[in-house]
């Protein structure tokens, strides 16, 4: 098989932030996004390792294409009726790993000298997280660009990268939903290992995010990361779950989406979803 050539190139420059941390992207002049904050290097290199330790000491799953874990309720929302990912009432945590074991990292959105006097959750605990969710992308998997949920979750997005850095879009589309091509505006971010990105404010309800499946990683010292085989990152985001979220009930006919009353099939248990597949 040829080796991999690609003629995209991405040209990074840095803008200073009102935090005082630098961001790299390729549109310096669309910044600032009200709202977002990125801290490089919210964790260093030993607590990083610490994290994936801990994070790889659980099971995953695997219900989509990538894996996940679910500390805190269980919950993803897509488009498609999952049974074992959108659980019915009351049944969100029995299939879940225990979100109280991340307080050490959770505790950290509270230190001011760490956010570098960003207020992440707030104090009073009104939006208190409740759930961290892991996604592992291996090679080039991407994630479309798109808005969390605005009734699923809370305002605040937090993500917590890790292992391998990764260039992240952020579009701000003339209609706000997930499917308007339609741009004012089309940025590149690098997420360095051990950042943390903050989404709030506008940059939560205003512009989507996602990840392309480009092979490389462009890096400001110009040299480059290949996102073959031998890639990995783990994505850690934590949030708030709102009451808006998809319910997926049992009645006598099977499991039904309430909303449509269609008939859907029921996917793996976490604990099926976390054992490796045959080779």
């Amino acid at each position: 098989m040829s080796e991999y050539v690609s003629t995209f190139e991405l040209k990074l420059q840095s803008v200073l932030q009102d935090c005082g941390e630098k961001v790299w992207t390729d549109r310096p002049q669309d910044f600032p996004i009200a709202g977002m904050t990125y801290i490089p290097n919210f964790l260093s290199a030993e607590e990083s390792d610490e994290l994936v330790a801990k994070l790889d000491s659980k099971p995953y799953q695997k219900v989509i294409l990538r894996r996940q874990q679910f500390w805190g309720p269980t919950y993803y929302h897509t488009t498609q009726d999952i049974k074992s990912i959108q659980p019915e009432e009351g049944s969100e945590g029995s299939k879940s790993l225990n979100f109280d074991e991340l307080h050490k990292w959770v505790g950290m959105l509270y230190d001011m000298e760490r956010t570098k006097n960003t207020e992440v959750f707030k104090e009073d605990g009104s939006n208190r997280p409740e759930q961290g969710l892991v996604n592992e992308y291996i090679g080039n998997m991407g994630i479309a660009s798109h808005f969390d949920d605005f009734d699923a979750f809370g305002d605040v997005l937090v993500m917590i990268s890790l292992i391998n850095p990764i260039t992240m879009t952020l579009q701000k589309p003339k209609e706000i939903n997930n499917h308007c091509d339609d741009l004012v505006s089309n940025v590149r971010i690098l997420l360095e290992p051990g950042s943390l990105l903050v989404l709030q404010d506008e940059s939560r309800y205003q512009w989507r995010h996602g990840i392309t499946r480009h092979k490389l990683v462009f890096l400001p010292d110009g040299t480059v990361r290949k996102r073959d085989d031998t890639y990995r990152r783990i994505s850690l985001t934590i949030r708030k779950l709102g009451e808006g979220r998809k319910r997926i009930q049992k009645n006598k006919t099977g499991w039904m989406n309430p909303d449509t009353k269609t008939k859907i099939p029921v996917h793996k248990t976490y604990e099926e979803a976390s054992k490796p597949e045959p080779q």
